[in-house]
């Protein structure tokens, strides 16, 4: 396992993060397969743990992930993080890398995550999509970000304004009295 330089750069920058999002930028930095393994996050908490710029709990992240670890093919909860295969972790369940590993068809993660309790108000939050398009998908988040405006163009996909307090994104077939129509009078 190699260590990512990009990927941990990028957890400094942000700052201290929870469990799941730090599993889950590390999972998008290594998506040659479904999830992380568990000895990669250890690799990585090692590293965390050894800045000085960089304020990292490793006894309490390894509590967490314990914690959260769960063997569910469907999304529970925000909390969970989920046991995809053989010592493999990942922030999403199973059935997702099932269905969509490795795919980059946002329509279809639209169509799946909109489906699911992952999606609690119509519409799934386009950063959230991204963000799971690019970890199940193992893709880059600009990739699946331009797959995502393509298909805005095309009418494939429709999203709420950015300012809803509910914004989702949808398919359009299927966002007949979903969204807020008083935002198509804008």
């Amino acid at each position: 396992m190699e260590l990512r330089d990009d990927v941990v750069d990028e957890l400094v920058q942000r700052g201290p993060t929870t469990t799941q999002q730090t599993v889950l930028l590390i999972e998008r930095g290594h998506r040659h397969e479904p999830g992380v393994e568990r000895s990669t996050l250890e690799v990585y908490v090692d590293a965390l743990e050894g800045r000085r710029d960089y304020e990292f709990d490793a006894e309490g992240f390894r509590a967490d992930l314990e914690g959260a670890l769960v063997d569910d093919e469907t999304w529970t909860t925000d909390d969970a993080l989920y046991r995809i295969g053989d010592d493999r972790v990942s922030r999403y369940p199973k059935r997702w890398h099932d269905e969509l590993g490795g795919s980059d068809d946002v329509a279809a993660f639209v169509s799946l995550l909109n489906g699911s309790a992952y999606v609690d108000q119509g519409g799934v939050n386009e950063d959230a999509l991204l963000d799971v398009v690019a970890a199940v998908g193992r893709t880059s988040v600009d990739d699946a970000k331009a797959e995502l405006e393509a298909l805005r163009e095309e009418g494939v996909v429709v999203e709420d304004a950015d300012q809803h307090p509910h914004a989702g994104v949808y398919l359009a077939d299927e966002a007949e009295g979903l969204r807020d129509p008083a935002l198509d009078d804008s």
